[in-house]
């Protein structure tokens, strides 16, 4: 059986799915939306002749659709449709899904793939509570989930060696969890106008916060930064109006504007307790005199340091009691994570 063969009756199966589930396609000509294109099979004309496309053409979307969702003709050669069969059966299973679904044999989410456009198409089509992308997906291009219908917690593995800009923003998680080596820089306005996203927390090795990376999230209220972290762009937590903390967990200060968290009136910033002195000293952190506290792992029965250089340490088992005062403790309770609350003993 052919390439376009396997391709046509792969969006027929999509097309009985989509109808089963009693989704309405409306019809459109300039603008088809994605359920669209499944349901235009018989208008959906191939030239095989041409051999223009690349596989980076179908990584960026650029075969079958534009960003404005308009129809385009493929350009593969046949040998190059075997090739790339994988990677088209998943750009038409995320067309046609009512539910997200990421086939194992493929290692990479092209952009747009599950983006929805609630001008363009219809927004039941595509839904996931939590969603752990799978160990065999090595990128996540830019706009691959733009304002899908992802709720409940985001994961992503170790093994996803890129993400790009904007791949989650407009989303509707509730938490995401990001264990992937994304070279140097979290993406600008990768998790931006996220409105229900409540917490966040980054693992290695990044070193920069991008511009609008969290841009009027305002729902989130945790963010948890990764050890390696040097710079923070000023944008990046703007209208981040919930936001109750920001735990950095780098030995020396990561650098911030004095502007970082303008519209975050009432976050935290938690520190790790050895860098304390550090991170208050170092530029535009003085702003946060009376909202630092400092934050470390501890076991059962340590006794608990009450001393650092120019400091005494007062220890809490949660951050509300240290922002209270109250319920000090010498001995940590159990196996886990303290606040500290640290005054100066030098002050004149």
């Amino acid at each position: 059986m052919s390439s376009l063969e396997l391709i046509k009756q792969e969006l027929i199966r999509q097309k009985q799915l989509l109808e089963s589930k009693g989704v309405v396609v409306n019809n459109t000509t300039n603008h088809p939306s994605l359920l669209d294109i499944t349901n235009a099979i018989d208008t959906i004309n191939f030239d095989f002749s041409a051999t223009t496309a690349t596989e980076e053409d179908v990584r960026l979307g650029k075969t079958f659709y534009a960003q404005t969702h308009e129809i385009k003709t493929g350009t593969f050669d046949l040998s190059v449709v075997d090739e790339l069969k994988n990677q088209l059966k998943c750009i038409i299973s995320g067309q046609g899904q009512i539910e997200i679904q990421i086939p194992e044999d493929i290692n990479y989410i092209r952009s747009y793939m599950f983006s929805v456009y609630t001008k363009y198409t219809n927004t039941l089509a595509f839904n996931k509570h939590n969603l752990t992308i799978p160990e065999n997906i090595l990128r996540i291009e830019s706009y691959a989930f733009y304002a899908c219908n992802l709720t409940g917690k985001l994961t992503i593995p170790s093994t996803c060696e890129y993400i790009g800009s904007r791949a989650f923003s407009y989303a509707n998680m509730e938490e995401a969890e990001i264990f992937a080596p994304i070279s140097e820089s979290i993406p600008d306005y990768l998790f931006a106008y996220c409105s229900n996203l409540k917490k966040l927390t980054y693992h290695e090795p990044a070193s920069y916060f991008g511009p609008y990376c969290c841009y009027l999230c305002s729902s989130l209220e945790e963010l948890y930064l990764p050890s390696t972290l040097k710079t923070m762009a000023s944008s990046c937590l703007g209208k981040c109006s919930a936001l109750k903390f920001v735990m950095f967990n780098n030995v020396n200060p990561t650098s911030i504007s004095a502007t970082l968290c303008k519209d975050c009136p009432t976050a935290s910033l938690l520190v790790p307790y050895q860098s304390y002195d550090a991170f208050y000293n170092a530029t535009n952190y003085q702003q946060y005199e009376t909202s630092m506290y400092g934050h470390g792992d501890f076991k059962q029965n340590d006794i608990l340091p009450t001393e650092a250089e120019g400091y005494t340490i007062t220890w809490h088992q949660t951050l509300d009691d240290a922002k209270s005062g109250l319920n000090p403790l010498l001995i940590c309770p159990q196996d886990g994570k303290m606040f500290a609350v640290f005054t100066e003993t030098n002050a004149t």
